[in-house]
């Protein structure tokens, strides 16, 4: 079992409040990730879970035990650090070992743990060797082997894989996936690329300065954001966002004079922006289109294309488009859109639309 839950959880330092009264129940065998900016409180509310911080206030309860003033060893869970933190004179045997012998376990089963734990990672031909023979993926490995010799009931990462290159990231991201298909065991990931928690999460928390904005599936998030910090947190390249007002139940006005949108729902006079993700922008004839302007930058990827159109009304929105089909910079052109595809906000940056 490995169900955590945090309770109107609070940490000071100094009597700055940094983790702003947080309630969130993560479930046996989910991988959750909590992402946000630097700085929003996601590493300290992952340290508080472990023990490794001292809560100010709140409650956190593992599989049904209070656990908030327990130890970090008596949590029962397993911190993997973003700097490995292995031994460096051990092997990697030893490295993973250590935790086992700490706690006085029989030899046999001490071997036979270590075994499966290599065998799973892959570890197996690095036993003998010590960190500064492995590379960067292969230290995280035995970090991690180190904490599935432990059976905890929850694993906590805090930022794994960001001492890795592109390719590595890419690498062990994958074998991390894998891991928690083969141990079905509860993960609490902490990362600040988005790319990382999409892939990974089964639900991500979004986090922004200390609170939780926001907490559901990648899918969910992406789709259907509770404010304008979610919408633009989520999704890269993030979601481009117009001045806009509410003329009556259905018509939207963006700024600069352009058409007015029907879109469906009662929002009266309480519009303020208009958001738009670039997958769902697509090139035009400027006659025909709500927006119009000037592609001032473009920026090919290969099959895709970063396209910017600066609008007659000064805001430069970002498009995907097709690597072979590229406009030239300077063009005149239209921006077509679905009002199904519009998220709306108010002046709170709270989302209006009621999606379908």
């Amino acid at each position: 079992m490995g169900s955590i839950q945090l309770k109107d959880l609070r940490k000071s330092f100094d009597g700055l409040e940094i983790i702003k009264g947080v309630n969130l129940e993560i479930k046996d065998g989910e991988f959750m990730v909590f992402v946000g900016p630097s700085g929003c409180g996601k590493s300290t509310l992952l340290r508080l879970i472990a023990g490794l911080e001292e809560v100010t206030s709140g409650t956190i309860i593992s599989d049904g035990r209070d656990v908030t003033r327990l130890q970090p060893f008596d949590r029962h869970m397993a911190m993997v650090f973003q700097s490995y933190a292995l031994y460096p004179h051990m092997t990697v045997r030893q490295n993973i070992e250590f935790a086992l012998k700490t706690i006085k376990l029989p030899k046999a089963e001490i071997a036979r743990k270590t075994a499966e734990a290599a065998r799973i990672l892959k570890l197996e031909p690095y036993l003998d060797r010590k960190p500064a023979a492995l590379s960067g993926g292969q230290r995280q490995r035995v970090a991690i082997g180190r904490a599935i010799v432990r059976e905890p009931s929850a694993f906590l990462f805090d930022e794994p894989l960001s001492n890795l290159d592109a390719a590595l990231r890419t690498e062990t991201r994958i074998e991390i996936a894998r891991l928690h298909e083969t141990l079905s065991g509860t993960i609490i990931y902490v990362t600040h690329d988005q790319v990382e928690a999409m892939t990974l999460a089964d639900r991500i928390a979004v986090l922004s300065d200390g609170q939780l904005m926001q907490c559901d599936t990648p899918q969910m998030l992406y789709e259907r954001p509770v404010n304008r910090f979610v919408a633009q947190f989520i999704g890269s390249p993030k979601m481009n966002l117009l001045p806009a007002s509410g003329e009556d139940g259905k018509t939207v006005m963006l700024a600069g004079g352009s058409k007015a949108i029907t879109v469906e729902g009662g929002y009266m006079g309480r519009v303020a922006e208009l958001g738009l993700r670039s997958e769902h922008l697509r090139l035009g004839n400027a006659a025909d289109a709500p927006l119009t302007g000037t592609v001032s930058h473009v920026e090919y990827l290969g099959a895709d294309a970063s396209i910017f159109v600066t609008l007659t009304s000064g805001e430069t929105l970002n498009l995907r488009g097709i690597g072979r089909e590229l406009p030239e910079v300077g063009s005149e052109v239209g921006l077509l859109f679905e009002p199904s595809d519009i998220h709306l906000f108010d002046a709170d940056g709270l989302a209006l639309r009621e999606y379908a």
